[in-house]
């Protein structure tokens, strides 16, 4: 959304500038990118605030929600749920085994 809003909007409003009698459809074209993108925001953060988070952080919510279905590494001793948490992350990214 913030690419439309450089691609359509920023021209919109240097060919407003420049054009002496605009075209009033040329003020709704500038202004509804922003408009988009403002309201998709102001959505997920009301309804889904986990899309807003970096791809990492939702890797590893994924392989907590893994560990916690599976039960086992969080009722025993912290290493296993540590090489449970990198099972689990090597699950998730498909075998990468999880950025550095």
């Amino acid at each position: 959304m913030l690419w439309l809003c450089a691609i359509v909007t920023m021209p919109c409003v240097a060919l407003a500038t420049l054009v002496d009698d605009s075209p009033s459809w040329l003020v709704y074209v500038a202004v509804a990118p922003v408009v988009a993108a403002i309201g998709s925001y102001a959505f997920l953060l009301l309804f889904d605030r986990d899309k807003l988070q970096s791809e990492d952080y939702q890797i590893r919510k994924l392989a907590l929600n893994i560990i916690q279905e599976k039960h086992n590494a969080l009722e025993s001793d912290p290493d296993s749920a540590v090489e449970a948490l990198n099972a689990a992350l090597s699950e998730a990214t498909g075998g990468e085994g999880g950025r550095q």
